[in-house]
């Protein structure tokens, strides 16, 4: 079934959506009742959400299964950082964000090789595959899984619906009060906007203007689980290095971090995007992906070191709203009517470009940052 650009974002604009509408709430009952079971539920309803979009080769269907994933992904991402933290303390989470994602890598690797192997039978048949290791892992976390360091409102002094505005209040008092977590904002938005552009156009982008070696009935499918897979290794080898050299519990250290990935992200992505040249594009885009991987668990240390416990999920949905803001308006349909008004490529240059004024912005924080630690040893 052929799609065109605007097709291909209809889906992930849906699923976008649904995270815009329940992040804020689903992040406010992780605060007052559990952590746990938010992560527990948002992990059923993924699982469900894959075997729904697997169900039959419809762009409908689809749609309503990626409806499903986001709202079951937003009962995750607050309570999920914000049970960790709390359960081991800022310093060990640090460490354990950049392990994450190195398993992350090496689940990715699995999940392709895998993936590629049902996909060349039956390609829904791979889209419901994926849904039940989350199922599984809902199952494994009712068991095992702790919740010590959360201290939920007591239940003869709950008011649900007061208690849930209240968090939610306190919440965003915290965020207006804060100019880092304002620039937070800003690098979500723009951050969130690129990574759904490249991850919905860079095959796309290869389809378009390359031509692969040995690319013919199916093989495409096989090209392109060798094409992610070559970075994962590499992606294993720069996150061991950073966890191993890097003092990760010094913020200072992890914003010029992520101003020097951010920037390096820009050149990488213009060589992919420009290059007439297969093997030069693969490059790029290689070490695209391994400045993205890098990116995310930094992204995490930097945003959990200034938040306070209470509102921790509270603001963490907060900033997954904006996560999903950006995505749907800079990678939602704007990208898909670019893209068929010029090229693919011509908009994986434009997304690109509006990462560069974080560097400006990451500038901006470390000064503020430096300015802050200064007035606290001199009072």
């Amino acid at each position: 079934m052929q799609t065109n650009p605007l097709e291909l974002v209809i889906p992930g604009t849906v699923y976008e959506l649904s995270i815009f509408l329940f992040e804020i709430p689903t992040g406010v009952i992780a605060d007052v009742y559990s952590r746990r079971l938010s992560v527990i539920i948002g992990y059923v309803l993924m699982g469900l959400g894959f075997i729904v979009a697997g169900l039959y080769p419809a762009l409908i269907v689809a749609t309503v299964g990626l409806g499903i994933i986001g709202i079951g992904s937003t009962f995750v991402s607050g309570a999920l950082s914000a049970w960790l933290v709390d359960e081991i303390g800022q310093e060990q989470a640090s460490q354990a964000f950049v392990r994450a994602s190195q398993i992350n890598v090496l689940a990715r690797l699995a999940g392709i090789i895998v993936s590629v192997l049902i996909a060349s039978i039956h390609l829904q048949l791979a889209v419901i595959a994926a849904g039940l290791p989350l199922l599984f892992a809902a199952g494994l976390m009712m068991l095992v899984m702790p919740e010590t360091g959360f201290q939920p409102v007591p239940t003869s002094e709950r008011n649900s619906w007061r208690d849930l505005f209240i968090t939610f209040g306190k919440g965003v008092s915290f965020v207006r009060a804060s100019r880092v977590l304002l620039a937070i904002f800003v690098v979500v938005l723009c951050f969130a906007g690129f990574g759904e552009t490249f991850g919905k156009f860079w095959q796309a982008h290869i389809l378009e203007n390359f031509t692969i070696p040995g690319l013919a009935n199916g093989d495409d499918i096989i090209w392109f689980g060798i094409i992610s897979g070559v970075s994962i290794p590499l992606s294993l080898l720069t996150t061991e290095h950073m966890r191993k050299r890097v003092d990760l519990t010094h913020v200072g250290t992890v914003v010029r971090m992520l101003r020097g990935l951010f920037m390096g992200l820009v050149g990488c992505m213009m060589l992919f995007a420009l290059s007439d040249v297969f093997w030069l594009a693969l490059i790029g885009l290689w070490a695209a992906q391994i400045c993205m991987t890098m990116i995310g668990p930094l992204m995490q240390i930097w945003i959990n070191h200034h938040l306070a416990s209470e509102t921790r999920a509270t603001v963490l949905s907060i900033i997954g709203q904006v996560n999903a803001f950006g995505e749907i308006v800079i990678g939602g349909p704007m990208v898909g009517f670019i893209a068929i008004r010029t090229s693919v490529r011509v908009t994986l240059v434009a997304v690109t470009l509006i990462l560069l004024p974080l560097a400006s912005v990451f500038r901006l924080v470390d000064r503020v940052q430096h300015q802050s630690v200064t007035q606290a040893h001199n009072p």
